[in-house]
């Protein structure tokens, strides 16, 4: 059975396809001998079990952020991270996070614009410094 293998040597990746048998110990060999994918296929089938169309949908909302919330706001408020369908938003003052709060059915608006639909269904903020 042919394989892929990876090695690092004198600080250079170096790929070879060898026998499964024939590979040195401690390479990486991979389980099939398909080409390499393009990185914005895999991020995209990570996106979409997030439930997002892709990958630029996700990351739309953290580089998008300022279009989505204002710049007023995108200068006391910073999204931190995304769990499941909740948006994690770190605010500088508990006023931004009252104040985000009462414009959320916007919000989701937005964010469901820029990440699709049902990507983020509910934001919880913290206060520290964005």
């Amino acid at each position: 059975m042919c394989c892929d293998v990876a090695t690092r040597a004198g600080g250079r990746w170096h790929t070879a396809r060898v026998s499964r048998d024939d590979a040195p110990r401690g390479t990486w060999v991979s389980d099939s001998a398909k080409e390499p994918q393009r990185l914005g296929a895999s991020l995209d089938r990570v996106a979409r079990r997030f439930g997002a169309r892709s990958a630029g949908g996700l990351t739309g909302v953290f580089d998008r952020w300022a279009d989505i919330v204002g710049e007023a706001a995108a200068a006391h408020a910073a999204p931190l991270r995304l769990a499941g369908t909740t948006l994690h938003v770190e605010v500088d003052h508990a006023a931004w996070a009252t104040q985000l709060a009462h414009l959320e059915g916007t919000l989701l608006r937005r964010l469901d614009e820029v990440a699709g639909p049902g990507v983020v269904t509910k934001v919880r903020y913290r206060v520290g410094k964005p």
